[in-house]
């Protein structure tokens, strides 16, 4: 499952929504699994250049996977 939906969208994200609410109660197990069992490895970020003003700089935003965010989400919410 978590390859079929993290990788096979590179840059839209709105399908990942729908198939991970599509399969929540998978999409859960797994991840707690991953976590008991110790072989969680967070997602390559998704990463992209925006514009920084005039200057002709970019600032580089790098936005973790939705498992990643859950993870992140419980670790904070845990302490």
């Amino acid at each position: 499952m978590h390859e079929g939906i993290y990788r096979h969208v590179p840059g839209d994200r709105t399908p990942i929504f729908s198939l991970v609410r599509q399969h929540l109660d998978d999409f859960l197990t797994e991840l707690s699994e991953s976590l008991r069992s110790g072989t969680y490895e967070p997602d390559p970020l998704l990463s992209f250049g925006i514009p920084k003003g005039t200057s002709g700089e970019v600032r580089t935003l790098h936005i973790p996977s939705i498992r990643d965010r859950v993870v992140e989400r419980t670790v904070v919410n845990t302490i």
